[in-house]
């Protein structure tokens, strides 16, 4: 089993509806934080059916989220890191499948897998949920230390680990 960093902070970006600027909040985030600390920074495209980072970041993926949670048990965190793309300096993007009916073939055991794996390799990991809510939603921000919502003050979680704040709850205490 992958060690975790100790200091790795994962935050889950949600939105119950489309067109928020949840993609563009979390592109300009990852990148700043890569160039302000200098450490590596991930980004998971958990958007399966509508995710957009290959686009945002103008990327042309040769692996995608699905392919590395259908090779998760073959995967050590050396390989997993080829899954990832260059998008920035000290940051990589593991984009989603560009084909929305993938999105099916993505197991929440094999997700769970996946971020504790990221973890392990990156000081940062921001992941990117799908509109709505979703098992694949609910699973990443149990497994993230923060997640950010662009409508709700409200706990997205019951996992007591995980700790909610809107965006205008962000800028204002940013």
């Amino acid at each position: 089993r992958a060690s975790l960093r100790s200091s790795t902070r994962v935050i889950s970006f949600f939105s119950p509806k489309g067109k928020s600027g949840k993609t563009t909040l979390i592109s300009n985030l990852a990148a700043s934080i890569a160039k302000k600390t200098g450490e590596p920074v991930a980004i998971l495209d958990c958007d399966l059916q509508f995710g957009d980072m290959a686009v945002f970041f103008n990327l042309n993926p040769q692996t995608t989220l699905v392919e590395a949670v259908r090779d998760i048990k073959f995967l050590s965190p050396v390989t997993l890191k080829s899954y990832f793309v260059d998008a920035r300096r000290n940051l990589q993007v593991l984009c989603g499948p560009a084909k929305p009916d993938l999105a099916e073939s993505v197991t929440l055991d094999a997700l769970t897998q996946l971020i504790h794996m990221t973890r392990s390799l990156y000081s940062y990991v921001l992941i990117d949920l799908p509109s709505g809510f979703s098992d694949i939603s609910a699973t990443a921000l149990a497994k993230g230390l923060s997640g950010f919502s662009s409508t709700t003050r409200q706990p997205l979680s019951a996992a007591s680990e995980t700790r909610t704040y809107s965006f205008g709850m962000m800028a204002a205490t940013g």
